[in-house]
């Protein structure tokens, strides 16, 4: 494929638990990896995020979660936990998702 036409990355939707927590933006937006978009919680839906994962970072953010489930800081929490404990869902983006008029775009 010519290397002008291909892409370095793509795009993941990152779901929350309910609506009563909060994803940690702040930590979606670091490790290689950009936010792009948040869709704020509703009554009945959980606040939604999209962000943008370069290969390159795919290791690294994968082992994030790898961290949360097989280690703990030195307050016996799991490691990540800020990040990784709030999140219901890990998918790839859809077409529709990435037009989110209600959401707040950033960037």
């Amino acid at each position: 494929m010519d290397e002008s036409v291909r892409g370095d990355g793509f795009v993941l939707t990152v779901v929350g638990w309910s609506a009563e927590y909060s994803l940690a933006l702040e930590r979606l937006d670091a490790h290689g990896a950009k936010l792009l978009s948040v869709v704020p919680a509703g009554e009945d839906l959980p606040e939604r995020a999209l962000i943008w994962l370069p290969f390159s970072a795919v290791s690294k953010f994968i082992s994030l979660f790898d961290q949360f489930a097989t280690e703990v800081t030195p307050s016996g929490s799991p490691k990540n936990a800020a990040l990784v404990a709030n999140i219901s869902e890990l998918r790839l983006s859809l077409l529709h998702e990435l037009r989110q008029p209600a959401g707040l775009f950033l960037g």
